[in-house]
């Protein structure tokens, strides 16, 4: 079988290529680099390597008089609010050699500022020029350049982009918004549909975090060193592709490269109903829906490690959370890689038989009984407890036991109650589907929205994740009549005036609870819903997630991602009219526009030895074992690859839909 293609080797090139450039240098980074960092080096390595310190750039720290060289790692344009921040540390330092390595290509800095850089001085030459200024020397050494940190090895097979986690589709909701855009620059077309809109008419921001994301994809596929067809299913997937396939620096890649390759990109909105919900296949996807997220993080948690500390040795403020990307330990990542993509049982057993290893091998407790059939949070507790006031065991073992106390919050929640209870909301909403079809979904929101204290929601993000969970489900079958949506919307806003329904988004309704605004952002939510319901209208093969039940099997979910692997792959569908193919070449053309007329095969996604799997948006670590499950059944010689912006919760979902601009995104 040939060698397996992965992105470890490129992401390795280009952490080393980092670290030739920090010695004896400050380093400063964005968020978004510093996630990257997180889950690809080490912060450690990069003060081995001779930083003097590291410190994100919002910090606006300055050196001291020693300090005369700095390296900024930007995720994001250079422009506005980023380099306010870098002129402000700069003019407040006195360094004489200043480094930024930026993300964004320097073409796409020229699309940002509308320049031709053949007839103007490049943005990067400009850039040089006025850090020389801030610098207070024209003769001071200023390096710009471009550096791809795209993707992040989250386990072998899976990969992040840290510098997009907050990249996510438009919804159907979005139109009359890019209409009214449009109409602003005099143009009077009536549009319809999301796919009426081409890339040249979207607002310039998204047409930057496009072309941003299509270099990045452009990188990815350079350290693989494959020729890659794009695919796309959904709007924003089949921009991205179209992009992707005409660029010209993948044309240039693309001639060279030793292997092939098939991308699927898959918008996050056209199946919502797994991120929403609160069924977890794997242990994995408990941990990151029930533990807070490390701060300043999109797709780690924090992990209390204080109770193995010596007795009053720690308070919260001594003691760092610990979390789940461990980058230089090939073991612990491979048992993530376990708790992702294994049934929670099993992953419990490799968690139980990893600790009983390290605790024989410090000589803490005697070689190994058989294990427990059923291994519980107790156990787990009990056993790591023998680490606590053992520094240097710990260190040996630190990253080891950060999973198992990840393990242990997430099996010990004081929230798992509340996820329970959504859960039989869920599978209550199902088998009401299945029983009476799908107009009569929204009465059970209704009564779960009068329910006494045991079952009633807490949280309005609650509602609407119920909501988004339900309208992602049924489509367009689900809207009944308008008088239902109004009483459960009018129900809303009653209980959050009276107290009864609480919201923890301070910026979903503003310091203080205003009728007016309480009506207003609940209206335009059920806006936001109403598009979740249309999402997949435009598809032929996939319009359906919801599976009506037989005498043999009760109805229940199916996710698209799991649908897209079987089209692909199943000898039954000789067709995917979903899954668009966007070309790159003469010969692409002849294979799609004449295949009727000349001896050719259309394109396939199975058709070269890599398959990658991109879901734009996020994905659930449920979703990654149900793709890998599905591509399992039919043995194939293909190699998967699945990526995606971030690992995805519950929570996360209701900032993308009702908290963020994703028409116009931001670009700081």
């Amino acid at each position: 079988m040939a060698a397996k293609i992965s992105p470890e080797r490129g992401i390795s090139s280009a952490w080393q290529k980092l670290l030739t450039v920090v010695n004896n240098a400050l380093v400063y980074l964005d968020v978004r680099a510093a996630e990257w960092v997180h889950w690809c080096g080490n912060f450690q390595e990069l003060l081995e390597a001779g930083a003097l310190n590291v410190y994100d750039i919002p910090s606006g720290r300055g050196g001291n008089e020693s300090e005369t060289k700095a390296v900024f790692i930007v995720g994001t344009l250079l422009q506005s609010e980023t380099l306010d921040l870098i002129q402000c540390i700069v003019q407040a330092s006195d360094f004489q050699h200043c480094t930024i390595l930026c993300t964004v290509p320097e073409n796409v800095h020229s699309f940002a500022k509308h320049t031709d850089q053949t007839l103007d001085i490049s943005p990067f030459g400009e850039l040089s020029q006025k850090l020389r200024e801030w610098m207070g020397n024209m003769y001071a050494t200023v390096d710009v350049h471009y550096v791809p940190l795209f993707p992040a090895v989250v386990c072998p097979g899976l990969f992040i982009t840290p510098v997009f986690s907050t990249f996510f589709p438009l919804l159907p909701s979005d139109v009359p918004r890019l209409q009214k855009f449009l109409r602003s620059m005099g143009d009077k077309r009536v549009f319809n549909s999301l796919y009426d809109f081409e890339m040249s008419l979207l607002p310039q921001s998204l047409q930057l975090k496009i072309k941003m994301f299509a270099f990045g994809l452009n990188s990815l596929f350079e350290m693989l060193e494959v020729n890659e067809d794009c695919y796309g299913v959904g709007f924003l997937s089949k921009v991205i592709a179209t992009e992707l396939a005409n660029l010209p620096a993948a044309r240039m890649r693309r001639k060279s490269a030793s292997s092939r390759a098939s991308l699927i990109l898959i918008d996050r909105t056209l199946d919502l109903v797994g991120p929403s919900g609160h069924s977890f296949d794997t242990l994995a996807d408990k941990i990151i829906q029930l533990l807070p997220r490390l701060a300043q993080h999109n797709s780690d948690v924090a992990v209390d490690m204080s109770p193995l500390c010596s007795n009053g040795s720690s308070t919260p403020q001594t003691v760092a959370p610990g979390c789940l990307a461990h980058p230089r330990d090939p073991p612990t990542q491979a048992l993530l890689c376990s708790m992702i993509t294994k049934r929670q049982k099993e992953s419990l057993m490799d968690l139980s038989r990893h600790l009983q290893e390290a605790l024989t091998r410090e000589s803490m407790t005697e070689k190994s009984q058989r294990m427990p059939s059923k291994i519980s949070a107790e156990q787990l507790k009990l056993m790591s407890e023998h680490f606590r006031g053992q520094p240097k065991c710990l260190k040996r073992h630190g990253a080891l036991l950060q999973l198992v106390r990840a393990t242990i919050m997430a099996l010990k929640s004081e929230h798992t109650s509340q996820m329970d209870h959504l859960q039989a909301i869920e599978k209550g909403l199902i088998l009401q589907i299945g029983e009476h079809g799908a107009q009569s979904a929204l009465s059970q929101v209704m009564t779960a929205l009068q329910a006494d204290n045991q079952q009633k929601f807490v949280d309005v993000e609650h509602v609407l994740l119920v909501l988004i969970y339900l309208y992602s489900l049924t489509g367009q079958e689900c809207y009944n009549s308008p008088i239902e949506e109004e009483q459960i919307k009018n129900m809303m806003i009653e209980s959050l005036l009276s107290g009864d329904l609480k919201c923890s988004s301070e910026s979903f309704l503003g310091p203080e609870l205003l009728e007016k605004t309480v009506r207003s952002r609940i209206s335009d939510a059920f806006e936001k819903v109403r598009g979740v319901n249309l999402a997949r209208d435009e598809l032929q093969m996939f319009r359906d997630v919801f599976q009506q039940g037989t005498a043999l099997k009760p109805s229940h979910y199916q996710p698209l991602v799991k649908q897209i692997i079987d089209g692909v792959f199943s000898p039954e569908s000789p067709e995917l009219p979903d899954v668009e193919f966007k070309s790159h070449g003469f010969k692409d053309l002849i294979k799609t526009g004449f295949s009727l007329f000349m001896n050719v095969s259309k394109p396939r996604p199975n058709d070269h030895p890599l398959l990658v799997l991109f879901v734009v948006g996020g994905i659930t670590c449920s979703e990654v074992y149900q793709i890998r499950e599905a591509l399992a059944a039919y043995h194939p010689n293909t190699q998967l690859l699945i990526g995606s912006t971030r690992l995805l919760k519950a929570d996360d979902l209701f900032n993308l839909i009702f908290l963020q601009d994703n028409l116009f995104p931001a670009l700081h």
